[in-house]
């Protein structure tokens, strides 16, 4: 067997904080499972898996492993040197622990804790592609962020905001659902310009652009059913001008990622987006809120080493 200097990187906040009150036990079973030694920490704030990783990855870690939600896995793959066919670089592990786990199941990383230690254990990690936004922040400055799985902009940007200040007592299902109805109810939708790999600018009145590296997102929708993560291109798919009563009625078809034949979306697929809007359009990645537009999304291909 190969021995590899891993480090697990744990957000104790995951899981509406149920990763903390169970972490002697996750440890354990990471311990019982992984089938080797492993060196530890938890995070203690914003920002704080970035700098973990940052560091792992200079200290010659092999694999580093994010224990927690989309965010948190976010946050690990900001401390990586992410350029395009990088493979020297430590790979990414993943152990979902969050309220969504959409990665996880982008990647099928299986929900149950020891199956999916199970894929940390010695074997060749794949290459995927990374996805790399740049946009304005909202002091007005340039901010550049990597994301993993889907990024997207319009009210997905307004319903993560909601999200994650609302308590996920009721699951990350209803309360995303919530999270979106709410939205919807006041949401003016933007007219929004893009072009995607510098060709025509189109212009549409949207209720959200998804740029998917993966296929899942909001606790379980699938707004772009045929993205790979490893095809060196994103999926792009713009729902159009739906307002709250239509958009209830075709949420199921979102979910079931049926929804690419309705009339008001249409789809792309291309390596760089770039985007604008007539007003403020905030902008999510991972779950997470990074900016506001004008922004460009491009793909980084083969940028990251990943065991899932």
């Amino acid at each position: 067997m190969t021995l590899r200097k891993t480090l697990v990187i744990a957000n104790p906040n995951s899981g509406a904080g149920r990763l903390g009150k169970r972490w002697d036990r996750i440890l354990a079973q990471i311990r019982e499972h992984y089938g080797q030694a492993f060196d530890s920490v938890l995070t203690t704030r914003q920002g704080h898996a970035t700098e973990l990783s940052r560091d792992g990855a200079s200290a010659g870690y092999d694999l580093i492993v994010a224990v927690g939600g989309d965010g948190t896995a976010n946050e690990v793959l900001n401390g990586f040197d992410l350029t395009a066919g990088n493979q020297d670089g430590p790979a990414l592990g993943l152990l979902p622990f969050g309220t969504g786990n959409d990665l996880a199941k982008s990647l099928g990383v299986p929900k149950e804790m020891p199956q999916a230690i199970e894929l940390l254990r010695p074997r060749p990690p794949r290459p995927i592609d990374v996805g790399k936004i740049t946009a304005l922040d909202d002091s007005g400055g340039m901010v550049t962020r990597h994301f993993l799985n889907v990024a997207d902009f319009g009210s997905g940007g307004a319903i993560a905001a909601r999200a994650n200040n609302t308590t996920k007592a009721f699951g990350a299902r209803l309360t995303y659902i919530w999270s979106i109805l709410s939205t919807m109810a006041t949401f003016k939708n933007p007219e929004v310009t893009f072009n995607v790999d510098g060709e025509e600018d189109r212009v549409a009145v949207a209720n959200n652009v998804v740029v998917a590296n993966g296929r899942h997102f909001g606790s379980g929708l699938t707004p772009a059913p045929d993205a790979l993560m490893d095809d060196g291109v994103f999926d792009v798919v713009l729902m159009g001008d739906f307002g709250l009563v239509e958009g209830a009625l075709n949420l199921p078809r979102l979910m079931k990622g049926t929804h690419l034949s309705h009339p008001k979306v249409r789809s792309y697929r291309g390596s760089r987006i770039a985007a604008r809007a007539d007003r403020r359009v905030q902008i999510e990645a991972d779950g997470e809120l990074v900016g506001v537009l004008p922004a460009t999304f491009e793909i980084v291909p083969e940028a990251l080493m990943i065991n899932a």
